[in-house]
């Protein structure tokens, strides 16, 4: 990213590129042994706090990252009012993890994004 932002994009600076990975080290999955990180009650909290809240989840059928079909079982487990419900958007791609890298997806994932913003900054019905 350094040798991208400086030769190819000529953009000059003194502060160096760090991943994000590297302020979030090291890990910390000593609450979650065993077991798939689970943020149900966080979600819920959040939307409830804010109802005007939207999250849309992007899912790969073939992704060996997350399981398949979690999404849809956390959304399922939310507990949120018939108002709320419609806050949670699931989008599904024939792709795995990076469905950005097959081209079909790579439309449809654009589409859904674009569908995502425009209904998130629009005033509710």
């Amino acid at each position: 990213m350094n040798d991208y932002l400086r030769r190819d994009l000529g953009y000059e600076t003194d502060l160096v590129y760090r991943p994000l990975e590297w302020s979030v080290h090291p890990w910390d999955y000593s609450s979650h042994q065993n077991q798939y990180v689970n943020m149900t009650d966080e979600l819920r909290i959040a939307i409830r706090k804010n109802p005007d809240l939207r999250v849309v989840f992007l899912c790969g059928y073939y992704d060996f990252a997350t399981p398949y079909f979690d999404c849809e079982n956390t959304v399922a487990k939310l507990g949120l009012a018939p108002e709320l419900r419609g806050n949670v958007t699931i989008e599904n791609y024939e792709a795995g993890h990076m469905m950005y890298v097959r081209e079909v997806d790579h439309a449809k994932l654009k589409a859904d994004l674009v569908t995502f913003i425009d209904e998130a900054v629009s005033p509710r019905k």
